[in-house]
């Protein structure tokens, strides 16, 4: 499964500037919003969750892009986090761990994050300034991570000795606990030895 607090949906429905105004004008619509998104998630979480299907589930909210977060942290202290940590309580009620995912660096809002009970963190987009080290430095050995190979630029338009020297990078700086992928889906911009040469790696440390 996979759940968010709704920050992305609603974020979609209106559109970037007129959820602006909208925050502007009227808070207490976006937070009314949010918070029947986040109980209906919370909902659907206690009438569907079974660790003995699946270990983990995908809790979600893009909340940065490149350098930078797409709000001010006022904001995501205020609205988002409290509402992710209630969401990630609800699935590690039934033993679930909770993988976090958004785009975009993180790193400003990374204790926010550790404090809102995220148990693991995706896609590590290094493309916008995320580093494999510095996650693992800063959630120490209580976060596992997925993701941190580049799909724009190097699984796109490197070789495979490329792939292969980044993908053994990846292992010493974030190992234990990660889970080598792409930095976002693996697309038809991907060479596919390119894909193989992550595969290998990611398998067979070769």
């Amino acid at each position: 499964a996979q759940h968010g607090v709704g920050l992305d949906d609603i974020r979609h429905l209106l559109g970037f500037e007129l959820f602006a105004y909208v925050w502007a004008d009227e808070p207490g619509l976006i937070a009314e919003a949010l918070e029947v998104a986040t109980e209906r998630s919370i909902a659907e979480c206690h009438a569907i969750a079974d660790a003995t299907l699946s270990p983990a589930v995908l809790t979600y909210g893009d909340i940065a892009c490149k350098q930078r977060l797409l709000h001010a942290p006022e904001f995501l202290r205020a609205e988002f986090f409290p509402r992710l940590k209630r969401l990630n309580a609800a699935w590690h009620e039934h033993g679930l761990k909770c993988l976090f995912h958004s785009d975009g660096y993180l790193m400003d809002v990374m204790d926010e994050l550790l404090a809102a009970g995220i148990d693991g963190l995706n896609p590590i987009e290094t493309v916008a300034g995320m580093d494999l080290k510095a996650v693992r430095r800063a959630g120490g050995d209580k976060l596992f991570l997925a993701g941190g190979i580049d799909m724009s630029q190097l699984l796109s338009q490197g070789t495979p000795d490329e792939v292969r020297a980044v993908c053994r990078q990846a292992i010493r700086d974030a190992s234990p606990g990660y889970f080598m992928g792409s930095t976002t889906e693996a697309d038809n911009s991907c060479r596919l030895e390119n894909l193989f040469a992550m595969q290998a790696v990611a398998m067979d440390g070769i």
